[in-house]
């Protein structure tokens, strides 16, 4: 399943109950158009993602629709939910993920670890509590088998890593713009690149993406190193 799937059954509705007998839930046929009708009335399939607040007597029947069947990537704070049309690729561990919180895990990844969405035919990861993931895309010797554990979701961030596009005129002068100069390379004190950041996040970037929680950057130099 994909958000195009899900575009679609929102439209034109589901022809059977969606349920789990492991997670022993179920949205009936009813439900699903109720659902609908309430919460996705406005949705359309260009924009990247969609935002709506759910109610809280709904809030897990509406999580296990979309995480569980659609496997689409949600962020959830509280009662605000974000879908996201595109499932990440790549995640950035926020907290090291050993036995102790993660009792399945085979070894230890440490904060910071970069790891690849597994596809679902390969996972039988619950869903509605965290990703399947793995630290490499490389098969399990003479199979076609990728390997992956369920992460949690609090353990976790998407991992977008900027590609260095922007072409500036060579002979700009910087330093009568007025703002401060960039070589003020403590981020928390740049005024710049705070300013950068209200900027992207009034125009619809998401803070999960801005923040990339984990890599703690204290220098605008490390940051550049890392992107580019």
């Amino acid at each position: 399943m994909s958000f195009e799937n899900f575009f679609i059954c929102v439209k034109n509705g589901i022809k059977r109950d969606i349920k789990s007998r492991r997670l022993k839930m179920k949205v009936s046929i009813d439900e699903f158009s109720a659902f609908s009708k309430k919460y996705f009335k406005n949705i359309n399939d260009e924009d990247l993602s969609f935002k709506f607040i759910v109610e809280e007597v709904d809030k897990n029947n509406i999580l296990f629709v979309l995480r569980s069947f659609f496997n689409m990537y949600v962020e959830v704070n509280e009662n605000s939910v974000v879908i996201f049309k595109n499932f990440p690729k790549k995640f950035i561990l926020l907290k090291e993920v050993n036995k102790s919180n993660h009792h399945f895990t085979p070894r230890t990844f440490k904060k910071g670890t970069i790891m690849y969405s597994i596809s679902p035919s390969y996972s039988s990861a619950n869903r509605m509590n965290g990703v399947p993931l793995w630290d490499s895309l490389e098969t399990i010797e003479d199979t076609e088998l990728i390997p992956s554990i369920q992460i949690n979701y609090d353990y976790i961030n998407p991992f977008i890593k900027w590609k260095k596009t922007l072409k500036f005129p060579d002979d700009i002068d910087y330093q009568q713009s007025g703002y401060p100069p960039l070589s003020d390379d403590l981020i928390e004190e740049n005024l710049s690149v705070r300013t950068m950041r209200t900027t992207l996040v009034k125009r619809g970037f998401h803070k999960s993406i801005l923040d990339q929680k984990g890599l703690e950057f204290k220098k605008l130099s490390e940051l550049e190193k890392h992107l580019f």
